[in-house]
């Protein structure tokens, strides 16, 4: 989780906010608002070894908020999780890492997205499917994105996750992170 909150991304956000200040300061108040937000859903998650569904799709919320009020590219962020996956065990940052792997194969200036997360769980399965509309996105990073995050995922939640690209249109991606719950004493 340490990782996840990157200096870079902290650093050019409030850079952003200084230039706006300059010519328009309700939007550089905004900007910083939402980079407040997101540190306050980020700093506990760096002390805990775990965290839940809830509590990476908060953090995620306040990301692409941040980012997308920090870049002007507007878009809106939706997040969606039934109740019976709330609280399903998740590694911190792994859904940041989906989060940054999707935003980051948006080439510069390419208009505003819709970026969505909705959570579920049934029996001992539980998918988070992360999808981003509206703009369209470099194939050759996400693919390299996909590959990056597919290993740091099978590492942290174990080889019974999958992760899969569920669609890829033009103009939309989506991903499906799928955790099964391995039986007690199932060490396969």
């Amino acid at each position: 989780m340490h990782a996840q909150i990157e200096p870079e991304f902290v650093l050019s956000t409030l850079s952003a906010v200084e230039r706006l200040y300059e010519r328009d300061p309700a939007a550089a108040d905004r900007v910083l608002d939402a980079l407040i937000q997101f540190l306050r859903e980020a700093t506990p998650l760096l002390r805990r070894q775990g965290s839940t569904i809830g509590q990476e799709c908060r953090l995620v919320r306040a990301y692409v908020r941040t980012l997308g009020t920090a870049t002007c590219a507007g878009g809106s962020v939706g997040v969606e999780v039934d109740e019976r996956a709330e609280g399903t065990p998740l590694p911190p940052g792994i859904l940041l890492t989906l989060a940054q792997g999707l935003l980051g194969a948006i080439p510069a200036g390419a208009g505003e997205a819709c970026f969505d997360v909705r959570a579920s769980s049934q029996e001992a399965r539980t998918s988070i499917d992360v999808s981003i509309a509206g703009a369209d996105v470099d194939r050759s990073g996400l693919a390299a994105s996909i590959d990056r995050i597919k290993h740091r995922v099978i590492t942290a939640c174990g080889p019974r996750t999958t992760l899969e690209v569920l669609r890829q249109a033009p103009l939309q991606v989506t991903l499906r992170l799928t955790l099964i719950d391995q039986p007690q004493g199932d060490e396969t």
